[in-house]
């Protein structure tokens, strides 16, 4: 069998499965399973008569029978189709699964910006039976992860999908910079006032916001509109950066560049203790000190609102005041130098 015949026929079974799942959901609504087979079988007729070939192709035959109708006067379209299909995908192996999920909300995405105004939750209703999701905060959610997840799936490790399951589904607990698609959580005064003990003063807070600033209290500061990886970093820094992929690894990344460069001269960055990322271990072989947290950071949100985080936290200390951290941050944790930096004294 060529590539052409078996690209053609697992079109056909695709098209066959999809009628089968919508029949079996509207009943005698639209075509019969003998029309739909003699839509599909003609198209493969067609397929080998040229004066036919234009004529019975199998979406132009499809539609003009309504073969896949998902409510009675209503017909599926191939967006849906392929949207239900990337969404049982979902249904696999967990780093897969998330996968899925966002390449299925990057495509509600883009289907919702091709609509005019009104025709989104029409059509969301009119193709429930083959998106294979019932409501339209499914559609929401799966939209929000893909946004905040950017167009880059390459990254995910396991535990960054558990945390993007977690956040897609409403199951997560877990806030920080970031947290559940909220980048605007902020971090609370006493460990903001522990950093400024040891740095003397925050002069840069290169991922911040208005309201944040009212902790923090930094001389300079970047929102996400500034976009601080584009700027020069100096002087003394406190980093909470944005917890979601792929932003976290190009803070902590930014980060160390600017110290190495010695342009930061000293600085403090809050993450959770996810010592299974890269990023975690970039940062740790720069810091000549860390500190994990007693307990967990209760992140605090834009309107007062408090997290409830499930794992601990992490703080980094770059600089040369190692004894000033140690000895201040021991009241918040317990504090280690890397092997890194052991290994160079």
């Amino acid at each position: 069998m060529t590539d052409h015949e078996t690209a053609r026929t697992d079109i056909r079974r695709r098209q066959r499965e999809v009628a089968d799942r919508v029949l079996a959901a509207n009943g005698t609504n639209g075509a019969t399973r003998a029309e739909v087979n003699e839509a599909l079988d003609a198209d493969g007729r067609a397929e080998h008569h040229p004066r036919r070939r234009a004529d019975h192709t199998m979406e132009a035959r499809v539609n003009e029978l309504a073969v896949i109708p998902a409510v009675a006067g209503e017909v599926v379209d191939n967006d849906a189709i392929e949207i239900g299909e990337l969404y049982e995908k979902a249904g696999c192996a967990l780093v897969d699964s998330v996968k899925y999920q966002i390449e299925c909300g990057q495509r509600l995405v883009e289907k919702k910006a091709s609509m005019k105004h009104g025709e989104w939750l029409p059509w969301l209703e009119a193709n429930a039976a083959v998106l294979r999701f019932a409501t339209r905060q499914s559609a929401s959610r799966l939209m929000k992860v893909a946004d905040t997840n950017g167009t880059s799936t390459h990254h995910l490790g396991e535990s960054e999908a558990i945390q993007i399951s977690r956040q897609t589904w409403g199951n997560d607990t877990t806030r920080g910079t970031g947290g559940t698609g909220e980048n605007d959580w902020h971090t609370p005064a006493e460990y903001l006032d522990a950093a400024r003990d040891v740095l003397g003063a925050i002069d840069l807070d290169p991922a911040s916001s208005e309201a944040a600033q009212r902790r923090v209290q930094a001389e300079r500061y970047f929102t996400p509109e500034d976009d601080g990886l584009e700027h020069e970093w100096a002087g003394r820094v406190w980093l909470n950066p944005p917890y979601a992929q792929p932003l976290i690894a190009q803070f902590v990344s930014k980060l160390v560049a600017e110290y190495v460069a010695g342009r930061v001269s000293a600085a403090i960055m809050l993450t959770h203790n996810y010592t299974d990322t890269a990023w975690f271990h970039e940062a740790e072989a720069f810091a000549p000190a860390i500190c994990f947290t007693r307990g967990r950071v209760r992140f605090i949100d834009a309107n007062g609102g408090i997290a409830a985080p499930t794992q601990g936290q992490t703080f980094f200390y770059f600089g040369n005041d190692v004894a000033a951290f140690v000895t201040r941050f021991a009241e918040i944790g317990f504090c280690r130098m890397p092997p890194s930096i052991l290994g160079a004294g």
